[in-house]
Formats: structure tokens, sequence, C-alpha cells
């Protein structure tokens, strides 16, 4: 008997979509592929990112920075690539730096040139357990920012008259970023510190993203 042939089967048709490219994220994990923030609409941003910065760069002295003293004689390359625009310039920066690479010094730098133009600094950490570090390392009998006032605001302390006048007389303010956040919120109209503040360093600044947390950051850098 005659066998019945197969059909053969109809072809799928297929469509291509179109998907919208998704804008690059600056994190840890793409530090190596040098993309850099999109320029600040209301500011100068100078991004550095340490990874790109080759071992040759010319290290510059740190005697050559007039605004503080420090205790090694030449700035690391992520260092002395950013050290002659926090001289020269006036404008906002993103570091983008591996762990323990010096971060730091940069926002002693900031700090050191703010408050010689007569102005306060504001470092803000996202734990308060980092705060008091920085605390406990700025007041130091050796370091630098010894000769400096400088007080801290983070939950373990209260809003007090005295706090706010420690707050006052600062020239280097310690906070988390909820407590900014808070302090700005709950202002009286005697409060001018803040209105002093010519630097704000904050410190594990990609946290702004965090669902949890992020918009406190926001909020307090507003």
């Amino acid at each position: 008997m005659p066998t019945k042939s197969k059909a053969k089967a109809k072809p799928i048709k297929t469509k291509k979509i179109k998907t919208k490219k998704e804008k690059p994220v600056i994190s840890e994990k793409n530090l190596s592929k040098n993309i850099e923030p999109k320029r600040a609409t209301y500011s100068i941003v100078t991004s550095v990112d340490n990874t790109s910065l080759c071992e040759d760069v010319k290290l510059v002295p740190t005697a050559d920075f007039p605004y503080m003293k420090f205790p090694f004689e030449y700035f690391n390359p992520m260092q002395s690539g950013i050290v002659n625009d926090i001289v020269n310039k006036d404008c906002n920066f993103i570091v983008l730096s591996p762990t323990a690479s010096g971060k730091t010094v940069v926002f002693e730098m900031l700090a050191a040139k703010t408050i010689m133009s007569g102005k306060k600094a504001v470092y803000l950490s996202p734990l308060k357990a980092l705060s008091n570090e920085k605390l406990q390392d700025w007041t130091d009998d050796f370091h630098f920012f010894s000769k400096y006032k400088i007080c801290i605001m983070t939950g373990d302390q209260e809003k007090t008259a005295k706090k706010l006048k420690e707050m006052e007389e600062a020239d280097i303010i310690v906070m988390t970023s909820e407590m900014l956040d808070s302090c700005r919120r709950n202002a009286s109209k005697d409060e001018n510190w803040i209105h002093k503040v010519g630097a704000l360093l904050i410190d594990e600044s990609h946290l702004i993203a965090e669902k949890s947390r992020g918009d406190k950051l926001e909020s307090a850098i507003m």
C-alpha cells in the first residue's frame, strides 16, 4: 500500500523586537570599562577612575599641596591625577577607585582647602561606626586635622543646644546621611551652621541607589 507523505511543517514567523539600551551603571564591576558618569547639569564633575591611570603617571609631591601637610612624600597615581583640580578649580568630584586606594586623602585635601577658605566641611558616611572611626583618626594628636574643631552628629547624639553650638563652631562635622537629612528637615531659624558649609564629602555615595537608604542620602544632598 502507498504510504502517506508527511505534511511539511509551516515555518514559524518571527519578529525582531527592538529593545532600549540601558544606561550603564557605575559600580565596581564595570570600573575596568572606563565608563564615566554623565556630567551634571548644575556643575562641573571630574571623574577619576583609578583603573585607567597608568603606573608611569608622574607622582605629585605632597609638599606641593598648599593647604595641609601629609606624613608621606608623594601622592599615589589616583591622588596625583586629581590634586591639580582640587587646588585650582571649584567643582564637584566623583572619585571611582577601589577600596584602600587613598580616597580618604582626597577627602582630606578637599576639607583642608574648604577650611582655609573660611567654610566648614561635612563628612557623610553610611555607618555610625565609620563616622566614629573618622572622628578618632582626625582628632589624633599626630594628624594635621587635630588642630581643627571637629564634632560628630549621628544617631547616638541628641540635637541639644550644646551640640548645636559645637556644630556652629566646628571646622569639620562628621555625620551619617540620615542625620544630615533629619537636621535639614528639622532645622530651626537659629541654626546657621548649614549655611557655612563649603564642602560635602560623601563616602560610599553609590548607596544613593539603595532602596532602603538611598532616599535619605538624596534628600540630604538636596
